[in-house]
């Protein structure tokens, strides 16, 4: 397994669709929002990768004493 950071400039249509799959409407963050709060906040947006199979994702907003998971999905 393979671990790549995304950012705005990351080819993440695969990782949008999951994340439009994954979690209710009510539940995400519209996805140029987000995209600007990884710009803008410390998160860490990590792609999944078997080989060049990508096979999930997750957003984590690190802090001192606890990692606050936001977003987990896996395909």
């Amino acid at each position: 397994m393979t671990e790549r950071k995304v950012t705005r400039d990351t080819d993440y249509k695969l990782i949008k669709v999951l994340y439009e799959k994954a979690f209710p409407k009510d539940e995400q963050i519209p996805w140029e929002d987000l995209m600007r709060l990884v710009e803008e906040m410390p998160l860490d947006f990590t792609a999944y990768y078997d080989g060049e199979d990508f096979i999930g994702f997750t957003i984590v907003y690190p802090r001192k004493s606890i990692n606050w998971f936001w977003y987990f999905a896996v395909c």
